[in-house]
């Protein structure tokens, strides 16, 4: 027979068992739901990871469709929307102090100002160049716009090759640029996968505009024992888009510099690096599949961002076709010029929509 005391702790073991079994059994009931949203949630990443592996594969079997696969709206440019908002996820203090290194001061008369982020009285037109600058064998590509009377910005554009000799005369070096480095600089500006690496220059006088001549060597803009030759590679009229300390915009009637040029700042990656720069560098590349200015693009809207009082951002052929109760650049209270423009790229929207 067996010992009642035995049973008893048998049976009190088992019950205590299957409360354990029952609260395991709730707790399993509580956690479902989670683990079902888990599994849900992973579902979605394995889909738009599958979404992006299947368009990066149809990038690479039509790459002239690369821009309408990767990008959302296309408001700047032809680069991964994780390298647009680099800069936006830099902490403010760091990148005030990183743009201020690259962009640096006038030292002109701008009291400290940066000149890049001045924008030239829309009423009037201004004046824009290119300068192909040779030392020796070296080339690089000075771009300069003016912004008043007496000055003009620049922006230094490299070439990552250089000429095969070096030139004493200017029609020697003419020639030499034609043949070796123009096909290049057309194929930069007439293909939107294409970029210059780029760096910032302090203003220059106004009379740049214009010259074109050989340096002897020893002279300011020469080596010291090679020629340097400023040729002009294009002019044009120029009128100003939006400008932020790690983007601006241009607009250009050239030959070669054409339509939308756009100057970003962007992460320096390893392959990118030049000797001088950091974290970040500049890039400039003409965004011929995203003509639409920045200004009146969602990505302004939902940046909240807008030009100051009595600057549109606008190239004069779109400023003068919209409507008076939509000119947002005339309202001198920011919050309500934002409004304003908003109210003018939701009404863009709709008309689009219709067609």
């Amino acid at each position: 027979m067996l010992n009642k005391a035995l049973i008893s702790e048998y049976e009190a073991r088992l019950a205590e068992a299957d409360a354990l079994l029952k609260e395991k059994l709730e707790r399993v009931k509580e956690a479902d739901p989670i683990l079902k949203d888990k599994i849900k949630a992973l579902k979605v990443i394995d889909d738009e990871l599958a979404k992006k592996s299947a368009q990066l594969e149809e990038a690479e079997k039509h790459p002239e469709k690369l821009f309408n696969v990767l990008f959302e709206d296309g408001s700047v440019g032809v680069f991964p929307e994780q390298e647009l908002q680099l800069a936006e996820s830099i902490p403010k203090d760091q990148f005030e102090t990183l743009t201020s290194l690259l962009s640096g001061d006038s030292g002109n008369g701008f009291d400290n100002a940066n000149p890049y982020l001045i924008y030239p009285d829309e009423s009037k037109k201004w004046k824009g160049m290119v300068h192909s600058h040779i030392r020796g064998k070296s080339v690089h590509l000075y771009f300069l716009l003016q912004i008043s009377k007496d000055y003009m910005v620049g922006w230094t554009l490299y070439i990552p090759k250089g000429l095969s000799k070096d030139s004493e005369t200017f029609a020697e070096a003419k020639a030499l640029n034609e043949k070796e480095i123009m096909p290049i600089v057309r194929e930069t500006m007439s293909n939107q996968l294409k970029k210059f690496n780029c760096g910032t220059k302090e203003p220059e006088p106004i009379e740049w505009a214009t010259y074109e001549g050989t340096v002897q060597p020893g002279g300011v803009g020469a080596t010291k024992h090679e020629h340097g030759h400023f040729i002009i590679i294009d002019s044009f009229d120029v009128q100003f888009g939006a400008s932020k300390s790690y983007f601006h915009e241009y607009f250009c009637d050239g030959k070669i510099f054409n339509g939308r040029i756009v100057f970003r700042l962007l992460e320096n990656k390893e392959e990118w690096k030049r000797t001088d720069e950091g974290v970040l560098t500049w890039f400039c590349f003409n965004a011929l599949k995203s003509p639409t200015p920045y200004v009146i693009s969602s990505r302004a809207v939902n940046k909240k961002w807008v030009p100051p009082y009595n600057n549109s951002a606008l190239p004069r052929n779109i400023r003068s076709k919209i409507p008076g109760r939509f000119q947002y650049w005339k309202i001198k209270d920011a919050s309500r010029r934002r409004e304003v423009r908003d109210e003018l790229v939701n009404e863009i929207k709709k008309k689009l929509l219709k067609k």
